[in-house]
């Protein structure tokens, strides 16, 4: 066998390195001068916004990291969508948890059975898993088991009393079988009763609000499972007199991609599906029925190797509380809801494209002077811009 010269040799090899590290790298796409996709070279086009927050005093920690993405990038790290490839309507999502659990129960809308449930799973890392699921047919729906006792309330507490806007007392309990839940509270007589959780779960948490500073009050939680039957707690009270918080519940870090596995029940003609992750996740299900009334993000114009972004809402909603999970859209301010009836929203408020609040209508999302990143100087004075008579 005849041995190549080694100039030849060396020119060869040096060839088929470029080669694998072309296919490796990728080949540059034709007119096409973006920086390549790499979520922490944002400030490489964005300097400007990048050098602006940078001086300011009270910085977001992913602007102080340079690393943007963690908000505006949309992570998704697995998606199942084998059931059509038809083109994509938006998604209107019906239902929303942002408590972080291993374990979420959801009643689904009346005559749902053989459609497409969209799922989107979000862990504290903000990592994403969405899915599309077809819903099965009633007939092969499996019927829940009839209880055999009466629901159970357990382990009902006050976790915390604290003066905000207004001052709460948030209360916690749990059920022994999936049950929604209100409390019903008052200080010389339990007179008065919370807005209802509509929500399934064994673990339920409600946050009332508007108490007196000084005073003492009593409370009961009520929870009704889903064949209607009710249970209320023992009485327990606390008092307005001191503020406190008990440390929130360890969340364990993620590990590994999400994995949901959905089961489907029903209750005559009611289906009930219930989602086990193997970590701690939100959640958001819809149907891809229509346009959805959530504001989406146009990608139209982007740079072909721009990194894929959150819309309007999940940036300023859900990733918010994907890091911020105490919040939960309630203990400072209802997030995702429009104003009263004869309330106005100054300018600067601002908001999502159909008027709902979102966290960022109180804070900047990059840096500010002001303590919180708050659109105003103080707490007074950002209640003031909406609640005129507060």
């Amino acid at each position: 066998m005849k041995l190549l010269p080694a100039h030849k040799k060396s020119f060869l090899l040096t060839t088929i390195a470029s080669i694998i590290i072309l296919v490796i790298s990728g080949l540059p796409e034709p007119g096409n001068a973006s920086p390549p996709r790499n979520p922490r070279n944002c400030c490489s086009c964005h300097s400007d916004t990048c050098n602006e927050s940078q001086a300011k005093r009270y910085v977001h920690s992913p602007v102080r990291e340079n690393y943007c993405a963690k908000c505006h990038v949309k992570q998704v790290i697995s998606t199942q969508n084998n059931v059509t490839n038809e083109p994509k309507a938006e998604i209107k999502w019906f239902k929303k948890i942002y408590t972080l659990a291993d374990e979420h129960w959801f009643e689904l809308p009346d005559n749902s059975d053989n459609l497409i449930l969209s799922v989107q799973a979000r862990n504290k890392n903000s990592q994403i898993l969405e899915q599309e699921i077809i819903i099965p047919s009633l007939a092969q729906i499996t019927h829940f088991p009839i209880p055999q006792e009466d629901a159970k309330i357990l382990d009902i507490k006050v976790r915390e009393v604290k003066q905000g806007v207004f001052i709460s007392a948030n209360i916690t309990w749990h059920t022994d079988r999936i049950c929604n839940g209100k409390l019903m509270y008052g200080q010389n007589k339990i007179e008065a009763t919370s807005e209802s959780d509509p929500s399934w779960s064994t673990k339920h948490e409600i946050i009332i609000t508007g108490l007196e500073r000084k005073k003492t009050y009593m409370v009961a939680a009520v929870s009704q499972d889903i064949f209607g039957n009710e249970v209320t707690s023992p009485t327990i009270s606390f008092s307005t007199h001191d503020f406190f918080s008990s440390p929130p519940p360890v969340t364990p870090e993620p590990t590994g991609n999400i994995e949901l596995t959905p089961i489907f029940f029903k209750n005559n003609k009611q289906i009930f599906v219930s989602f086990t992750a193997n970590q701690p996740v939100t959640m958001l299900l819809g149907f891809r029925n229509g346009p959805d009334t959530k504001a989406t993000t146009n990608t139209s114009e982007l740079p072909n190797q721009h990194l894929p972004l959150t819309n309007p809402y999940e940036l300023t909603i859900t990733v918010c509380i994907s890091c911020h999970p105490s919040s939960k859209g309630k203990l400072s301010h209802p997030v995702d809801v429009k104003a009263k009836k004869g309330m106005t929203i100054p300018d600067d408020y601002t908001t999502l494209a159909d008027g709902r609040l979102t966290c960022m209508s109180c804070h900047e999302p990059h840096a500010a002077n002001n303590h919180f990143r708050l659109i105003r100087e103080n707490r007074k004075a950002l209640c003031l811009g909406c609640h005129r008579n507060f």
